[in-house]
């Protein structure tokens, strides 16, 4: 949880990390969508590697494609 209030349009500072990763992403992002503590961010102008990173984390979460 965050001690903060966090606004929607707000920048923030983001630092995390994702499994199989050498060092945390550290990225700017806007607040987009609030729901209680649960936050939808945009990354504002994230690097290719980060990009790469985030997209080969996210393939670990997409279902098999049926044929």
């Amino acid at each position: 949880m965050s001690p903060y209030e966090l606004e929607l349009d707000q920048e923030v500072d983001l630092e995390f990390s994702l499994p199989e990763t050498i060092a945390p992403l550290q990225l700017r992002a806007v607040i987009r969508s609030k729901v209680g503590f649960r936050l939808g961010c945009e990354f504002i102008s994230p690097t290719d590697a980060q990009k790469q990173e985030i997209v080969r984390y996210g393939k670990a979460f997409q279902s098999p494609r049926s044929s």
